[in-house]
């Protein structure tokens, strides 16, 4: 019996674990929302100078995806057929991000540092819970 409860509890853990993770990947998906209210929100958000309408919209767009993103991570979190969808969706976001960041490494500012630096975090907070969700 004792055994029991111990798997149990252990399973209960590991779940919780692996929403954690998504959440984690979540949360770091909807922040750049913010960049939906305007030119001067995602301007702040980078720490770019946003002077070309064309490139506003696009800016807007990604806010906008990563929104969308963001949204079916947290609902995936808690809805376990969905999870493997989460951590493929998550991962390919975040390390697209750190690939293309990577490319242009030598004309990055400090502020695009940190958004990698919070993607690689995440990442690795992903990969963790991927193996969780592997070793069930």
């Amino acid at each position: 019996m004792v055994a029991a409860v111990s798997r149990a509890q252990a399973t209960r853990v590991t779940d919780l674990c692996i929403r954690l993770s998504i959440l984690v990947a979540a949360i770091v998906n909807i922040v750049p929302v913010v960049g939906l209210l305007s030119r001067k929100h995602v301007a702040r958000g980078y720490d770019v100078r946003l002077e070309d309408p064309n490139l506003v919209v696009l800016m807007r767009h990604r806010a906008l995806l990563f929104g969308l993103l963001g949204s079916f991570l947290a609902y995936a979190a808690f809805v376990p057929a969905l999870h493997g969808l989460a951590f493929a969706g998550g991962l390919v976001s975040m390390l697209g991000f750190g690939a293309l960041g990577l490319a242009e490494r030598d004309r990055l500012s400090r502020r695009m540092w940190k958004l990698l630096g919070a993607d690689l975090i995440a990442t690795a907070v992903l990969l963790l819970g991927l193996a969780l969700h592997w070793a069930r």
